[in-house]
Order: C-alpha cells, then sequence, then structure tokens
C-alpha cells in the first residue's frame, strides 16, 4: 500500500483521499493541499464553503503585494483553489470569473479580465 498523508483537518483528508482515489502525484497532492491549508488559514481557519471570489482574491493579493511571490507561484495557488471549488466543493461556477496572474511582472489582481479561467461545468 501507498504512503497516504494525513492531517489533522477532516477536511484536508477529505481533499487527499479524493486526490489519491483520482490517481494524482504525490507532489501535486502536497501542492494542493499546502495552498488550501495556507488560503484556510489566512482566512482565520474558515471552511472554503462559507468563502468566495472575493476571499480568493484578497488572497491571490496577499501573495502578490505582501509576499512578493512569483508568478509562477501565484498560478499555482490559483490552480489549487480552482480545484478546491471544483472537485471538492462542487461549486464549479466560482473561480470561473477569477484572473490569471501577470506573468510579466508582479502586479495585483485587476477587475477588468486578462485572462479569464474557464471551468465548465461537467
Amino acid at each position: 500500500m501507498a504512503f497516504k498523508m494525513k492531517t489533522k483537518s477532516p477536511f484536508l483528508n477529505n481533499l487527499i483521499d479524493y486526490m489519491y482515489s483520482h490517481h494524482y502525484a504525490k507532489k501535486s497532492i502536497e501542492t494542493y493541499v499546502f495552498w488550501t491549508s495556507a488560503y484556510i488559514h489566512f482566512h482565520n481557519k474558515r471552511h472554503p464553503a462559507s468563502m468566495g471570489n472575493n476571499e480568493v482574491e484578497i488572497f491571490l493579493n496577499h501573495l502578490t503585494v505582501t509576499k512578493k511571490v512569483a508568478a509562477k507561484t501565484q498560478a499555482t495557488a490559483l490552480n489549487a483553489l480552482a480545484f478546491l471549488y471544483k472537485h471538492i466543493n462542487k461549486r464549479h461556477y466560482l473561480i470561473a470569473s477569477l484572473l490569471y496572474p501577470c506573468f510579466a511582472t508582479r502586479c495585483q489582481w485587476r477587475s477588468e479580465p486578462v485572462f479569464e479561467i474557464i471551468i465548465a461545468e461537467a
């Protein structure tokens, strides 16, 4: 039997179990759990089901402005949150209106579209 990581959080354990059952790579699971956990902790341990686009945008702005993470890191965090809302919380429509980060320079998330993320309903 393959090693399965576990956390103290039943919600994160559910995320891990879902990803393992769908044969995601161990590194992908670790990365998505890291960003999901960071997102939850940033918002004072609120459940993701009670949050939406505004909270995602605030978190991504925090990464951009305060933490000064690279654009690729922002994209990874965004992909983790898109996965969370699409597959775990089953809220396909939420992340669809959020923007992709600017790859040329560090910039804040903008209200006008640069690139849109399209998440098709399954």
